[in-house]
């Protein structure tokens, strides 16, 4: 097999490191609105102690949050780069992938965050709330984790046609919101709109 050039190789790694990225924001703002309905996040952030913790639902800038997860996913990329082969090399990558993420970037985090050892043991936050914050944080990384292997074994591995046609549709509707949704803030900013706690426009 030929070796690849290095314009290939950091072709292919940026190819890596902008999958990863995307694919870390899909699943973080799929898994965040399917909890908040799930779970009531706009009443369960007002609850005694929460509500000094987090900002309020609704309050948090939409375009400067979803910019800050395309970096954070690409930050996820640029670390796993090296591991690339491994994860590659066998089917059950995902799953190493995503206890990785669960032994320390969940429960054994040295943040006190929610859902860690760290955070029952050290903050103020019901031991119901850590318990409560768990299964978003678990269904998105491990989402993630299988996006990122199915991208590393694409190649070698490719999807049934029907599937890949599902995925590719999936991945543009995705796509097609968040640009829609950037494109309509942009109009809103531009409008003088409010978009913090349900502001209404200047008279």
């Amino acid at each position: 097999m030929a070796t690849p050039t290095r314009n290939q190789a950091l072709l292919s790694a940026a190819r890596f490191v902008a999958s990863a990225s995307v694919s870390h924001a899909v699943t973080y703002f799929v898994a965040g609105i399917i909890a908040a309905q799930a779970l009531g996040y706009a009443a369960l952030f007002e609850q005694p102690i929460l509500r000094d913790y987090y900002l309020p639902s609704g309050s948090v800038d939409i375009v400067a949050s979803g910019l800050a997860q395309l970096v954070r996913g690409a930050m996820f990329g640029l670390v796993l780069l090296p591991f690339r082969g491994a994860l590659a090399a066998t089917r059950l990558g995902w799953l190493w992938l995503w206890l990785l993420f669960c032994a320390i970037g969940v429960l054994g985090t040295p943040a006190a965050s929610p859902g860690s050892f760290e955070g029952v043991l050290y903050s103020r936050l019901p031991l119901w709330f850590h318990l409560v914050a768990l299964p978003e944080v678990m269904l998105q990384t491990l989402a993630f984790s299988v996006l990122v292997h199915r991208s590393l074994r694409a190649a070698d591995h490719p999807l049934r046609p029907a599937l890949r046609i599902a995925l590719n549709a999936l991945a543009v509707a995705c796509i097609s919101f968040f640009g829609y949704t950037a494109v309509s803030l942009a109009f809103a900013f531009a409008a003088g709109v409010g978009t913090e706690s349900g502001a209404d426009p200047d008279p």
